[in-house]
């Protein structure tokens, strides 16, 4: 018999929910190296904003902060600091036994997302996340590829790669990324070969895995999701990239493109119905073609909060973090449809403004 602790979460509308909202970067765990990269920006945004948003709808929030990051922003949050992986590990257990449902926020990379999201469930801890195999899925992009031209829906040729092959099977330019990647981590625009035989000699000695795809002229876009019983599929938001050929992410505006709105929501429902486990907050990356007439093409899903999220909730108030606990409540009714008049732009640090 389940305990009162892991009752379904919809079972409880209008009671307090005691939340772990866990970001893997600000916990300390993530690598100095890596540390300080517009990753410890875009994941101390999604913290503090999902945090401030359960808080705010009278939930209990609790959280892990490494005292490398100074003092914590937010009133009202259990923040736990910590100054050691141990320590940091020691608590992660503690917190996702005791709380009634765990956030996971972490990179897909070296299986990070997919690790934890197995602690969790290894530990009886209830997960707001996808599945570990749904999230094992999307986090592979060569496997999700496969996935998405099974079912027949519009993406990129997808192939491994490796530096050891130095003719791509389609035509220049390129792109190049890792098998596992989060954010625009190491992501390279391949003009024509000078470009590939740079690459080759730059990756050659890391022991990782890679993809090779076709670039695609368009406009890059995203679509937050928030999957359970119903598949609430939130306004298109235009991503601004850096045009160096690297892809960084510099944040975003929404909503977007609203003459596309309706075929990428249907599109992203068919998607979201295809993967079983999808739960929680998605992101959906996509490009809008430049002709009209093409569909928009997926590019991949991170199985877990996006930096859009801070956008999201500029536009719709603290409403989405009950349905990505799985809740209803009166400010999201089943059924409703999320739109807004307020239109916002963000940059990678969470900072919104509207416009």
């Amino acid at each position: 018999m389940r305990s009162p602790r892991h009752r379904k979460l919809e079972d409880r509308v209008g009671q307090v929910v005691n939340a772990f909202v866990f970001e893997f970067i600000c916990s300390g765990l993530l690598p100095d190296s890596i540390a300080e990269t517009s990753l410890q920006r875009e994941g101390r945004a999604m913290l503090t904003a999902i945090a401030n948003d359960l808080s705010d709808n009278g939930h209990t929030v609790s959280t892990l902060w490494h005292s490398s990051m100074g003092t914590w922003p937010a009133a009202g949050i259990d923040a736990i600091v910590v100054n050691s992986n141990e320590h940091a590990l020691q608590q992660f257990h503690r917190l996702a036994q005791r709380c009634d449902i765990t956030i996971l926020i972490a990179p897909e990379f070296d299986g990070i997302l997919y690790d934890l999201a197995n602690r969790v469930a290894e530990l009886g801890g209830q997960l707001a996340n996808s599945t570990p195999e749904a999230i094992a899925l999307t986090s592979d992009k060569l496997r999700f590829a496969t996935h998405l031209q099974t079912h027949d829906m519009p993406t990129l040729n997808t192939i491994a790669w490796s530096p050891e092959k130095t003719i791509l099977p389609f035509e220049f330019p390129a792109i190049v990324k890792p098998i596992d990647g989060a954010g625009s981590s190491d992501v390279f625009r391949l003009n024509g070969k000078s470009d590939l035989q740079q690459l080759v000699t730059c990756v050659r000695e890391q022991d990782r895995h890679w993809i090779a795809q076709p670039f695609v002229s368009g406009t890059p876009a995203s679509v937050g999701v928030i999957c359970g019983e119903e598949t609430n599929v939130l306004p298109l938001t235009q991503q601004r990239l850096s045009d160096d050929g690297r892809f960084y992410y510099s944040g975003g505006y929404a909503p977007a493109f609203p003459n596309r709105q309706q075929d990428v929501a249907t599109l992203v429902r068919r998607l979201c119905k295809s993967i079983d486990g999808l739960r929680g907050y998605v992101g959906i990356d996509l490009i809008l073609p430049d002709d009209p007439d093409s569909p928009p093409v997926i590019i991949e899903l991170n199985p877990r909060l996006t930096t859009s999220y801070v956008g999201y909730r500029a536009m719709f108030g603290s409403g989405l973090a009950d349905p990505i606990l799985g809740r209803q409540t009166a400010k999201s009714s089943p059924g409703r449809h999320w739109i807004s008049d307020v239109c916002v732009s963000w940059d990678s640090a969470g900072n919104v403004k509207t416009v």
